[in-house]
């Protein structure tokens, strides 16, 4: 996690999560798709820009950020890749957020989930 103020490394783990929260990276709201269980997520898709000094997919494959609908809790970053010359297509390759059941992780109380991800 990023302390708001600090530098950033040239690489930094979850770094396009954090850009996607933040606005840093615009975003365009995508579609919606459920899991564990029926639990309903909102995608919020933008391209992919390979970090400084870092090494990823290629720059403009699609990367999506899945929301909770209801707990507004970031659930699931993943990268689409696309088939190259060397490896074949990734669907979806991703980094899943898991939350302890014993911490109560939610928005504050009066705040609703915006339109967008609703």
């Amino acid at each position: 996690m990023v302390r708001e103020g600090a530098p950033k490394s040239d690489i930094e783990v979850g770094g396009p999560i954090f850009d996607m929260l933040s606005a840093a990276t615009a975003v365009t709201s995508g579609g919606f798709r459920s899991f564990d269980g029926g639990r309903r997520e909102r995608a919020f898709t933008a391209p992919w820009t390979t970090p400084p000094g870092g090494a990823g997919g290629p720059v403009g494959a699609p990367q999506s950020l899945w929301i909770d609908v209801e707990s507004l809790l970031p659930l699931r970053w993943s990268i689409t890749l696309p088939a190259n010359r060397d490896d074949p297509a990734l669907p979806e390759y991703g980094l899943s957020a898991t939350y302890d059941a014993a911490v109560s992780v939610r928005a504050p109380d009066g705040i609703s989930a915006p339109d967008c991800v609703r």
